[in-house]
């Protein structure tokens, strides 16, 4: 009986070393997080960027000078996010745009036809409408122009499409000369090779800090199929709106979470490129995707997709003069 009870009292007593142990484990202090500081990146040597610039330039421009004329026959589909405020990014297209683009030297010209998905009734599936047949006779802005509606031609100082990074085929945004893209993204901050599907790419990161937002892009191109961009990746964080007030570079105070508002703006770009004719690189496809992110709840909160499909494309071919349908003298 006195051994039970021996044997009873050493089992408590071990039950409360434990209990005790765990005790103090459970209440040591939490370890204090630092919070990230966010601040400028260097930017790349004078030296280094003019180096970059001369002969992405220049290999962008003898791409350019190499398209003297062609048709180009495509679709811009645009999609939208089907159920804002949900955690998943679930689109459904909603409008398209069949395009035949011919161009010789500044001339341009479009056929376009616009189509809208429209819902019939409550119980009926949505079908795809023709809402728009138009031409377009570009200037040399490749914005503006000469618009037939059916009804005429009248002068219009927008562009049909009215997305104008991708309205001229030429010049389709993420395809232009680092230059440019310095001036839009900000200045470059990373340049290296990297290797995307077994292809060597030239990666480049560009840093934008404003008064506003801060925004990020990372930009893949091919050196061997025309300098063609790949593949971007782009994020834009906000300033807080009571304190948009001040510049942040200027400012000289760190710029820590509490500055930034959880919504993020996020970009995805990628492209395939097919040769369509000899030593000449185009897209076949391409799909951007823009989100707004609700970083502290992980909700979707907007998003739109745009995917470019190419048919056909042929380049530097004869184009008569009754298929740019230029208007006569004005």
């Amino acid at each position: 009986m006195r051994k039970r009870i021996l044997v009873v009292v050493i089992f408590a007593f071990v039950c409360c070393l434990a209990l005790l142990f765990h005790w103090r484990a459970t209440k040591r202090p939490a370890l204090i997080q630092t919070p990230r500081i966010y601040e400028p990146s260097a930017a790349l040597s004078p030296q280094d960027t003019l180096m970059l610039l001369e002969h992405f330039n220049a290999a962008v421009t003898e791409r350019e000078a190499e398209l003297e004329s062609g048709v180009i026959e495509f679709s811009l589909t645009i999609s939208k996010i089907k159920t804002p405020f949900s955690k998943k990014s679930v689109y459904e297209e909603r409008l398209k745009w069949h395009v035949t683009y011919r161009f010789s030297g500044q001339q341009r010209f479009y056929q376009i036809q616009e189509r809208v998905k429209v819902k019939p009734g409550w119980f009926r599936r949505a079908k795809w409408k023709e809402s728009k047949r138009y031409n377009f006779q570009a200037d040399d802005s490749g914005k503006k122009g000469y618009v037939n509606r059916g009804d005429g031609w009248q002068w219009t100082s927008h562009h049909p499409i009215t997305l104008n990074s991708y309205g001229s085929p030429l010049r389709w945004k993420w395809n232009t000369n680092l230059t440019r893209m310095t001036q839009m993204l900000g200045p470059i901050v990373d340049a290296q090779k990297d290797i995307i599907e077994e292809e060597p790419v030239d990666y480049f990161k560009f840093e934008d800090w404003r008064a506003d937002r801060i925004e990020t892009t990372e930009l893949w191109s091919n050196p061997r199929k025309d300098y063609r961009t790949t593949k971007v990746v782009q994020q834009t964080r906000y300033i807080n709106k009571e304190l948009t007030n001040k510049t942040l570079i200027s400012s000289g105070e760190p710029v820590t979470e509490g500055w930034l508002s959880p919504h993020i703006s996020q970009l995805r770009y990628t492209c395939q490129l097919a040769q369509f004719e000899p030593g000449i690189w185009y897209p076949q496809t391409s799909t951007e995707v823009r989100e707004v992110v609700d970083a502290k709840n992980s909700h979707f909160l907007m998003g739109e997709k745009l995917t470019l499909q190419v048919q056909s494309a042929a380049f530097n071919i004869p184009i008569a003069v009754k298929d740019l349908l230029l208007q006569p003298d004005r």
